[in-house]
Order: structure tokens, then C-alpha cells, then sequence
């Protein structure tokens, strides 16, 4: 077997470092999700329980912020092939909830119209899926940000310019959703990491966790006091991905795992499918039978501290695997299908 030097396993550490945070930051993901939609906008949770989930949420809430700091700090490399994929696994996805979705409506005997059915089929349609769009708009644009990112005072300039203008955003207007604009933000952040070279201080490995616990802080204090000021529990506004308190939390969470030496099969063998794990949830015609309505009839028994502390457990459990589950079918699903279809178009350019 030849040897490989060690620039070469560096680089695939690194590489195993980047796939197990996609891993970690989807599960984040879940319950993001799980937290919003079945504690803390259920009227018939505990105190007790949506405190747990502030919390919770606090070290949680940096999942979609680290995943396009990869995006940045790796660059988007914009092909025909990559752009086709990204579509193929959204619309196969979408197409597994539609199925499902239909199967539930027939149970049920409710009409669903054909005019619907293909209008949630298209890549940009499926409802809850928001990031899909921002997202692919920001590959479109990647080429423009990488010529941007290779003169480094330009970079450097479009970078700090544009964190104010979020920053100062909300300040002024405070909780305004997620946009084109924000992903810009923080790929450029993330390009920024990757010229200063953030990853060679191993040294530093606990100071940065250390950082990200002490931001982790500042948010949960800043949520509780919202909501002791007598705003609703399920206001997004100290949860904000544009907050400075979450960018900054994101940043060390990412810095982090860039310190760390992990390289294993399995990270490589589930990291493809975390993806579909967010198209496949989180997807509106079936996300209340995928884990909203499971979750809830489950917290609803729960009235005392022990039961709120071990039904909260159980959620996460759930998320566990629910998660390995969507891996699951994907692995033997749409990978095999995708696999066939890109042969068979191979063999026919040959």
C-alpha cells in the first residue's frame, strides 16, 4: 500500500475534522427544530422545560452559521456537475415527501390537487425549506466572492464592511430572518479564517472551546432576560444568526474543530447524507408526522422536574435517531440512484 506523506494525512485529518462538524452541526440542526416547534411554541410545556430548551438552544444555535463558514473557508467551486447534484438531492428529497405526504392525504381521504403536487416538486418550493435558495444563490455568486477574496485588501474590506452593516442592522431593526446577504457575510468570514491561518494554533484548542462555553453564556443570559422582560419564549430575536453573541459563538465553535486530529470511516460514510437529513425533516408536508406530533404527545405527560429533565432526554434521543434513519435511507436510496444515473451518463459520453 503506498504511503501517504504528511502533507497528505493533514490534509485528509482536516478533512475529517470539517465532515464530523457537518455531522455535529445537523444533529444541531434537529434540535433547533425541535426545540422551536415542540417546546418552546407549545403552550402545554412546563417552565421548567422551556428553560431547559433556552439553554440547550444556546450551545445548538451556532449549526447553520458553521455550516457556511466551511463553505467559505474551503471555497465553493462552482461546476455544472455540483449545481446538478445540489438540485438532484433537493428534488429527490422533495419527492420522497411528496410521496409520503400523499400516502397520509389518501389515509386520511383529503384531495390534494395535481396543480399543488408540482408546485412543492420544484427545487425552490418546498415549504420550510428556506435554506435551499439562499443557499444556492450563494453559489452563484462564489465565483465573484473567490475573485473578491484573492486580493486580500479587497477582501478585507468587503469583510469588515459588511459585519457592520449586520451588526448595525440589527441593532436598528433588530430579528429580520436569514438572506443572501447574511451567507455573503459569513463565507467572506470564513475565507478570512482560512488566510490567517487559525488552524495551525493547536495549542490553543482549549482556549477556543473555552470561548465558545463563555459565548454560549452571554447568549443564554441574554434569551433568558428577554423573555423574563415578558417577551414570548419562542421569540427568535436573541437567536438571531446575525447577533454578534451567535456569529461569535459560531467562529469559536468552528475555530475548534479546525484544532482538533479526527479521521475515521464512518465520518466519511454519513457526512454525504446530512443534507438530506435537513430536506428530509425539517420539509413542511411532513415535518408534523416526521417529529412534531410524535414529540408532543410525548412532553405532553410530563408535569414534574424529573419527568421534564427525562422526557427532554427522550427528544433528544429521538433526534438521534430519526437522524440515522434518514442516513440510512439515503446511503441505500438516493446515493445508489444518483450513482446509476451519473454511470450511465458516463457511459454514454463514452
Amino acid at each position: 500500500m503506498k504511503r501517504l506523506s504528511e502533507q497528505q494525512i493533514g490534509s485528509s485529518q482536516r478533512q475529517g475534522n470539517i465532515e464530523l462538524l457537518r455531522i455535529v452541526c445537523m444533529l444541531f440542526v434537529l434540535i433547533i427544530h425541535f426545540n422551536l416547534n415542540v417546546i418552546l411554541r407549545n403552550e402545554s410545556t412546563s417552565v421548567l422545560m422551556n428553560n431547559i430548551a433556552l439553554v440547550v438552544n444556546s450551545f445548538v444555535i451556532v449549526a447553520v452559521n458553521c455550516f457556511i463558514l466551511i463553505s467559505g473557508y474551503f471555497s465553493i467551486r462552482l461546476r455544472i456537475k455540483s449545481l446538478v447534484s445540489f438540485l438532484f438531492q433537493v428534488v429527490f428529497c422533495s419527492f420522497i415527501a411528496v410521496v409520503i405526504f400523499l400516502l397520509q392525504k389518501m389515509s386520511q381521504h383529503e384531495p390534494v390537487t395535481i396543480g399543488y403536487v408540482i408546485w412543492v416538486l420544484l427545487p425552490f418550493n418546498a415549504p420550510n425549506l428556506w435554506f435551499v435558495p439562499s443557499y444556492f444563490m450563494l453559489m452563484l455568486v462564489s465565483p465573484l466572492l473567490n475573485l473578491l477574496c484573492e486580493r486580500r485588501w479587497l477582501h478585507d474590506i468587503a469583510l469588515w464592511s459588511a459585519l457592520l452593516c449586520v451588526f448595525f442592522c440589527y441593532g436598528v431593526y433588530g430579528y429580520q430572518g436569514y438572506s443572501i446577504y447574511q451567507f455573503v457575510v459569513l463565507y467572506l468570514l470564513g475565507r478570512y479564517i482560512r488566510l490567517i491561518k487559525v488552524e495551525k494554533l493547536r495549542l490553543k484548542r482549549t482556549l477556543w472551546f473555552l470561548l465558545y462555553l463563555l459565548s454560549v453564556a452571554v447568549t443564554f443570559v441574554l434569551a433568558y432576560s428577554w423573555v423574563q422582560r415578558g417577551h414570548d419564549v419562542s421569540d427568535k430575536m436573541m437567536y438571531a444568526y446575525s447577533s454578534p453573541w451567535v456569529m461569535l459563538s459560531s467562529v469559536m465553535f468552528f475555530i475548534f474543530f479546525l484544532t482538533l486530529n479526527i479521521n475515521r470511516r464512518w465520518i466519511l460514510l454519513i457526512s454525504p447524507s446530512v443534507f438530506s437529513v435537513y430536506l428530509l425533516h425539517e420539509n413542511g408536508l411532513i415535518n408534523h408526522l416526521a417529529y412534531i406530533n410524535p414529540l408532543r404527545s410525548v412532553i405532553a405527560d410530563s408535569h414534574t422536574c424529573y419527568s421534564d429533565m427525562y422526557m427532554y432526554l427522550v427528544v433528544l434521543l429521538y433526534g438521534v435517531v430519526l437522524f440515522m434513519l434518514i442516513v440510512i435511507f439515503d446511503r441505500f436510496s438516493r446515493l445508489s440512484i444518483y450513482n446509476y444515473l451519473y454511470s450511465r451518463f458516463s457511459l454514454s459520453r463514452k
